[in-house]
């Protein structure tokens, strides 16, 4: 009887666990670094790094370092998915790269959401020194279906695209972005100022990325993000780009908030007449 019952508190007790780390899985609205990322991000040679992209999965999709650089400016790739998430591990990593860019564009996917991600819903095993028990799950998972050792060239580009075949617009929410806007932009100049001590002398800019919405809906984002750009800019934040309504089409999305192969051409394009500016 005893055997019985210990059995069945282990038992129990299994199933909690397992929950409590799926339930941490599913909270997290964007993923941890994956270790496989930065491993492979790690392996490029940064040696002439004149600009470096950083940020999240935003900025993997939408970049093409390597149509950017040229001879005499080394155009590099260094978003990794769940920036945002986790940035002060984020920015320890870049640290460690011992880079010195002339430019630094900066792309986070928190510029233009409703809300802070940053730590949102996560229940435990969350820290911004480690990766998360949930994404080493999933690595484990998508491992095998992106083979990480040849999913980046030498310029930290994506080499391929893993797109839905259908998808919907993302949902916005008016109120949660207009309530959230001073919150947001707090943290956004909190994490520019960081970058700037850990890279002292490259000059930063911000770029504001995509996703895909209800045109209606993105009339009304594009007149609130316009705000939020101004405020941003008040406290001496330049931007590389601007809101474009051109590109909020399903054609250049891998899903809501990505962009596929055709997209990232339509922007890398624009990219490269900004850069001319600034170079």
């Amino acid at each position: 009887m005893k055997i019985f019952e210990l059995s069945s508190k282990l038992t129990l007790f299994s199933f909690f666990i397992v929950y409590l780390i799926v339930l941490n899985f599913f909270s997290e609205s964007l993923p941890q670094p994956k270790e496989q990322d930065l491993i492979a991000k790690e392996q490029i040679s940064l040696s002439d790094a004149c600009i470096i992209f950083i940020g999240g999965s935003n900025v993997m999709h939408a970049v093409n370092a390597e149509n950017l650089s040229s001879e005499d400016c080394g155009v590099f790739n260094l978003g990794v998915a769940g920036e945002t998430r986790t940035f002060s591990m984020y920015l320890n990593w870049l640290k460690k790269l011992n880079l010195k860019p002339s430019f630094i564009i900066y792309s986070s996917v928190e510029i233009i959401n409703e809300e802070l991600i940053n730590n949102k819903n996560c229940l435990f095993y969350c820290s911004s020194n480690n990766i998360s028990i949930a994404s080493q799950i999933s690595s484990f998972f998508i491992s095998g279906l992106e083979a990480y050792k040849n999913i980046y060239n030498s310029f930290g580009d994506k080499k391929r695209f893993i797109c839905l075949k259908d998808f919907s617009h993302r949902n916005f929410q008016e109120s949660s972005f207009k309530n959230n806007s001073n919150e947001i932009i707090n943290s956004i100049s909190d994490r520019v100022s960081k970058i700037q001590d850990t890279f002292k002398g490259s000059k930063i800019y911000l770029r504001i990325p995509e996703f895909y919405l209800k045109k209606k809906d993105f009339i009304i984002f594009k007149d609130m993000m316009t705000m939020r750009k101004n405020n941003l800019e008040e406290k001496g934040h330049v931007f590389i780009n601007e809101i474009s309504e051109d590109l909020n089409s399903k054609e250049y999305f891998c899903d809501a908030t990505h962009l596929n192969e055709k997209g990232r051409a339509f922007i890398t394009k624009n990219l490269k007449n900004s850069l001319i500016d600034i170079l």
